[in-house]
């Protein structure tokens, strides 16, 4: 059941891409790397081309960049950031053919990995533990921007 409900979202995905970055263009979103020793969780979304990416998403009206971090990870990942130090380490304008969205990367370490539940169940689909050497060797399995900010991160594998 789960996997159709995964392949329902990417058929979804492919057919209303144009619409979906219509929508988000011109926007501001924000991710986070939430890193543990050389491993970085990712979350994998419904609506889709079925690849791993960063916890994150849209920063709403009257809303900072940090508190839609802190608000995106806890709704995908159940983890709450509360005083972590989360850290700034890039941004970047993302641009699909005449789309755009502005991109800001942050990075919060823990020495242990934190427990994980997906709390948005309509937009998460799973969340997973990646070592970084993996990423890397594995770049068809990511968002182009996981790849990007991973190489940033100069995280050691």
């Amino acid at each position: 059941m789960r996997e159709l409900f995964l392949r329902t979202g990417n058929v979804i995905f492919a057919f209303s891409k144009p619409i979906i970055y219509l929508l988000l263009n011109n926007s501001r979103r924000s991710r986070v790397a939430i890193v543990c020793n050389d491993q970085i969780l990712m979350v994998k979304s419904w609506l889709s081309d079925n690849k791993w990416g960063f916890p994150g998403g849209g920063i709403k009206r009257k809303e900072s960049d940090l508190e839609s971090v802190k608000r995106e990870v806890y709704e995908e990942t159940g983890i709450n950031l509360g005083n972590k130090n989360i850290v700034k380490v890039s941004q970047y304008t993302d641009k699909y053919l005449i789309f755009r969205r502005f991109l800001i990367f942050y990075k919060t370490t823990f020495n242990q990995k934190p427990a994980t539940e997906i709390v948005k169940k309509l937009e998460i689909v799973d969340i997973k533990w990646f070592k970084v050497k993996d990423i890397i060797k594995n770049p068809n399995l990511f968002e182009d921007q996981t790849i990007i900010f991973v190489q940033k991160l100069k995280i050691k594998s």
